[in-house]
């Protein structure tokens, strides 16, 4: 097991390709008397997805009531369902961060089993290597369309090169990290690090199918 986690009711147990759900119950039994009042404990477990796991540990986070993770070979991934009769229930949502001509994506990045992630100020950070990639869900969130290419290309990410954070932790609206030898802080809506701005890198495609697409930027 890389990973636990709680999604609605269900505790979910993850390992590097597959993921479980656990469940709790009692059970009556007559063989003593206590059990006979308050019955025997036992879990049970089922398979969620056996082909797509985590084996970034600190990046399961829960967002908007979903479970999010990174895996080293695949990307983000989001759990739209527990349910394993539906087949769709880990979905793709990377597609914007995963490298291109112009920068190195996240599953370029050496060690990305180390990373580490926080949810804050209605964003998933997941940091490496000195990298930060950010998911605004406040500007897109996810939505399952049935279409998983266009639904991870909606989302809003961003790339920042110079956001080392070896671990996150919140207090409030406040955001504090460890870089290095310091502790940095945020505030919700505020980003600096020390005094100066954090670079960020946009990169749309000049054409696509000989198509030519000009996209404006709505946020930052």
């Amino acid at each position: 097991i890389t990973g636990l986690a709680v999604q609605y009711n269900i505790m979910v147990a993850v390992n590097p390709n597959e993921m479980y759900s656990f469940s709790y119950y009692t059970q009556s039994s007559s063989s003593t008397t206590n059990e006979n009042e308050y019955g025997i404990g036992a879990f049970t477990t089922a398979i969620i997805n056996d082909q797509i796991g985590c084996d970034v540990p600190g990046s399961i986070q829960l967002i908007n009531n979903q479970l999010v993770w990174c895996n080293t070979k695949k990307g983000v991934y989001v759990l739209n369902s527990t349910n394993i009769l539906d087949e769709r229930n880990v979905r793709p949502i990377s597609r914007n961060i995963e490298g291109g001509i112009r920068t190195r994506g996240i599953l370029e990045e050496p060690h990305l089993e180390k990373a580490q992630s926080v949810e804050w100020d209605k964003k998933y950070f997941l940091s490496v290597n000195g990298n930060c990639y950010m998911w605004d869900y406040n500007i897109a969130i996810y939505y399952n369309t049935g279409k998983a290419d266009n639904d991870a290309a909606r989302l809003s990410w961003f790339k920042f090169d110079n956001w080392n954070a070896a671990q996150y932790i919140t207090s409030g609206a406040e955001l504090f990290y460890v870089s290095g030898k310091n502790i940095c802080t945020c505030m919700a809506g505020v980003y600096n690090d020390f005094g100066e701005p954090i670079h960020s890198v946009y990169q749309t495609p000049l054409f696509q199918f000989g198509v030519p697409y000009l996209k404006t930027v709505k946020n930052i």
